[in-house]
């Protein structure tokens, strides 16, 4: 287990971002694991599972908590696959002044600070994963992504789900940013519903 993740810890792992961990932490009080390899989350009630599309990217860790918020507030799972693709999912318990759009445009801009030359795709599909709750969601494909001497697609997806933001961001080295959008809206969806 990870504590004090960053957000997005995997891609600061898997892209060499500095990123601030304390001593391990056992998640005690924080994540449960089942006999599947799913890691549930205590305070939310949300699932990780072992795999996600379709078994390509498998659970490599779960992040305990932020130094920011008290402990289960603010939680990750990290994800890691074949060929350098990643997924990084974010639980946020939200504040009472906080909104979705507050986080997406957070998301955003953390992602142009590290890739200058990331390059947003059109809107024109305006897909969104559907909230089980109700609540506001959001999604949005990054293309022209440098990671080391090769570019790569990050998708985004996110939203409230009964007072918690649940996001998750994928990387993968491709040049469909459509087909990776629609990934991470599955994967966003698929965790969403496995809330009680």
């Amino acid at each position: 287990m990870k504590s004090d993740g960053f957000h997005f810890a995997l891609l600061a792992a898997a892209l060499a971002l500095s990123a601030s961990t304390a001593a391990a932490d056992d998640g005690a009080g924080v994540w449960t694991k089942d006999t599947r390899g799913w890691a549930r989350h205590v305070q939310s009630g949300f699932v990780c599972p072992a795999k996600l599309e379709s078994g390509a990217l498998a659970l490599d860790a779960v992040i305990v908590g932020s130094a920011r918020q008290p402990r289960g507030q603010q939680v990750g799972c990290d994800y890691a696959g074949g060929g350098g693709s990643w997924a990084s999912v974010e639980l946020v318990r939200l504040a009472p002044n906080e909104s979705v759009s507050m986080h997406s445009a957070a998301i955003r801009q953390k992602l142009q600070e590290r890739f200058p030359g990331i390059l947003r795709q059109g809107d024109a599909s305006n897909w969104r994963p559907k909230s089980p709750s109700g609540g506001a969601t959001f999604s949005a494909a990054y293309y022209n992504v440098s990671a080391g001497d090769r570019k790569g697609v990050i998708a985004v997806a996110g939203g409230e789900v009964g007072g918690w933001m649940l996001s998750i961001i994928h990387f993968g080295y491709t040049k469909d940013s459509v087909d990776s959008q629609l990934v991470a809206i599955t994967n966003w969806q698929a965790i969403a519903n496995t809330r009680p």
